[in-house]
């Protein structure tokens, strides 16, 4: 994992989401993994697409890199058990909370409403929001909250294309094709 994250930010990405980490080691390491001395241990090399293969001045492109986004994803009952070892991580940006992996962890998966995986999301939220405030908040999923407007709206044959499924010949995802229509002007 480690020389992944160096490598999708020396191709350009302004930062990466990495799924399970479960202990405060796993999150050292992400940002050992993604940030320049002295913040951390990334490979250093100012060939790379992401400084415009050394154009960029080394310095600036060294100090910049070292401000990508960082995203741990939090997925199970160990990561919700050392929660507060892996918030004293300094230079994670976003904790972000995988429901379904946790209602697996849980004894209870794909069940994302079940009543004890909501009352371990709404852990963490009081222990993360009120203690350290928040500047991130994810709902859902682009093409979940679109389908579920397809539905609200009374269009209940969108199809969300799947593995296997592509495009129609527009190239454009068969449920945006099929209600275009419908949807045009609704307030979502």
């Amino acid at each position: 994992m480690p020389s992944l994250i160096g490598e999708v930010l020396d191709i350009g990405a302004g930062g990466v989401q990495v799924p399970q980490v479960t202990t405060r080691d796993e999150a050292e390491v992400v940002v050992r993994s993604a940030r320049f001395a002295p913040a951390g241990k990334r490979g250093v090399c100012r060939f790379v697409r992401a400084a415009d293969y050394s154009a960029l001045d080394r310095y600036a492109y060294f100090r910049a890199a070292n401000t990508a986004l960082l995203i741990i994803q939090l997925e199970g009952r160990d990561a919700l058990e050392n929660l507060d070892a892996i918030l004293d991580v300094a230079g994670i940006d976003v904790i972000f909370i995988g429901p379904y992996d946790l209602s697996q962890s849980l004894g209870v998966p794909g069940q994302v409403d079940h009543p004890l995986v909501e009352e371990k999301m709404l852990e963490v939220a009081a222990r993360t929001w009120q203690a350290r405030g928040v500047r991130y908040v994810s709902y859902s999923v682009d093409m979940g909250l679109f389908y579920d407007a397809c539905k609200h709206i009374g269009i209940q044959d969108a199809t969300i294309p799947g593995p296997g499924i592509g495009p129609n010949e527009d190239h454009e995802p068969r449920v945006v094709l099929e209600s275009r229509e419908a949807v045009r002007g609704v307030k979502v």
